[in-house]
């Protein structure tokens, strides 16, 4: 697990053992690990320390009137790990997937959200713990992570485009990893997760050619040597993800699904692929299998497109479509519409969801959608911080410019229209936009404001009394 740190992390270990050794430690408590990165120069917890405007000698100094010294203390070394201390390095490891390296950035993010000692108290009285600095610590550069080669961008560029599904199995594929004991993920594990996914095409035509997942458990991984990158993967699994990038790219598609994973796993050369071959497999009759069954190049390009919303229904409003890039919505909500491009955009994600428009629309107090919300008792600030949380910032990856609309989106703004036509009203608000997100209760930002008692009722009656004018 230590060597997993960042150089720059470890150097914040060593610093700790001296703390321990200070206070009269027997063991390494996350207590002492706080003050060995604030001691560090140059580390992304001390610049994010910084950043909310806190001296990181003030915290050192909150940290220690917190700290008791050990009893019946004896100087022996080397000191060992606590167990809290262990669980925040096994949190950190989680946060920084898929880097393989944890930076102080995390364990600092580790203090916040799983400790529960001094450095936790001394956080909170600066200020530190709050939802606000949270969210600046996520957002927070890792500049520790080691210098990445052209493999490594090759590489980045395959993450960068996959969807949210092949997000899934890469997640899936380090479970299995850790099942067996392994450091890195192989090839055998993204094929077992494909799998285990069961939602996809990749996972109907494994099952339908008799490899079940008892089946795929039994196929061995290859060699443990890592890629030489900063990402947890082995060599041939991570040529294998560039590989299911340039499958996407032949078959014209915008994003890498987990079709184009399977495509790239089942190449000869692979590990997991012999052994299938080994037993029984034919791999050119599967890849046949998938290749036929994805949709036709100029259908899948259009179903990326947000196609011009349908003239009104009979007796709505005949306004004319306003000029410019969503037709029929109002400014704000074609400005609400930027804002979610912009925010997937900042979390480098490969399609605008619900949850960047919900995102949006929290943000600006002065829209209907926001007041209407505020009426119905929600925080906007920590409904904007529990959607962050929810979309999982991606810092491994770089931006895209041009983002497809995904399609639960575009079913939002299917609902947007039509309760714009049922209503009469002249164009669609951002009102609207909110009552489409709760009537796709599927999304993830449905399921978030219905925890936070958001119904489709007592939502319509809000906007009602929202959008009257003053």
């Amino acid at each position: 697990m230590l060597d997993r740190l960042t150089p720059l992390a470890f150097a914040a270990l060593d610093h700790a053992c001296r703390e321990s050794l200070r206070f009269h430690r027997d063991q390494i408590e996350p207590d002492c690990l706080a003050l060995g990165m604030l001691r560090c120069e140059a580390t992304d917890a001390r610049a994010a320390v910084l950043a909310r405007e806190v001296a990181p000698e003030a915290l050192c100094t909150e940290v220690e009137r917190r700290i008791r010294l050990g009893e019946n203390w004896r100087a022996t070394e080397p000191l060992s790990l606590s167990e809290e201390l262990e669980a925040l390095l096994m949190y950190a490891l989680r946060a920084a997937y898929p880097f393989a390296y944890a930076g102080t950035k995390h364990l600092l993010l580790g203090l916040i959200e799983r400790d529960r000692g001094p450095a936790r108290e001394a956080l909170a009285a600066l200020g530190l713990a709050e939802d606000a600095a949270v969210r600046g610590l996520l957002l927070h550069p890792d500049t520790e992570q080691p210098r990445r080669t052209p493999h490594d961008e090759r590489l980045h560029t395959a993450l960068r485009q996959m969807n949210e599904t092949s997000l899934r199995v890469l997640g899936l594929a380090r479970t299995e990893a850790e099942k067996r004991g392994a450091g890195t993920v192989a090839c055998r594990d993204v094929l077992l997760a494909v799998g285990a996914e069961g939602s996809g095409l990749a996972s109907r035509v494994l099952h339908d050619a008799g490899w079940n997942l008892a089946r795929l458990e039994r196929l061995p991984a290859e060699s443990a040597a890592p890629s030489p990158e900063d990402l947890v993967f082995t060599r041939q699994a991570a040529l294998s993800l560039i590989q299911a990038h340039a499958e996407a790219e032949r078959l014209a598609q915008l994003a890498v699904h987990a079709d184009h994973l399977l495509l790239a796993l089942l190449q000869p050369e692979h590990a997991a692929a012999a052994a299938m071959r080994t037993g029984g497999a034919d791999l050119d009759a599967l890849r046949h299998a998938l290749e036929a069954a994805q949709p036709p190049r100029r259908i899948q390009k259009a179903r990326l497109v947000y196609m011009t919303a349908p003239p009104p229904a009979p007796g709505a409003s005949t306004a004319p479509a306003a000029k410019g890039t969503w037709p029929h919505f109002s400014p704000q909500a074609e400005r609400a519409m930027e804002l979610a491009r912009q925010a997937a955009l900042e979390f480098t994600h490969t399609a605008t969801e619900p949850e960047h428009l919900l995102l949006a629309l929290a943000r600006n107090p002065s829209w209907d959608a926001a007041r209407a919300l505020a009426a119905l008792q929600v925080d906007l600030e920590a409904l904007e911080l529990d959607v962050r949380r929810e979309l999982h910032p991606a810092p491994w990856m770089q931006p895209i410019r041009t983002l497809p609309l995904a399609g639960p989106t575009r079913r939002v703004l299917e609902h947007a229209l039509a309760e714009r036509n049922r209503r009469g009203s002249p164009a669609i608000t951002t009102g609207l936009l909110l009552l489409g997100i709760v009537r796709m209760p599927s999304t993830r930002a449905a399921q978030l404001l219905a925890r936070k008692g958001v119904t489709d009722e007592a939502l319509a009656a809000a906007l009602t009394t929202a959008e009257a004018p003053a």
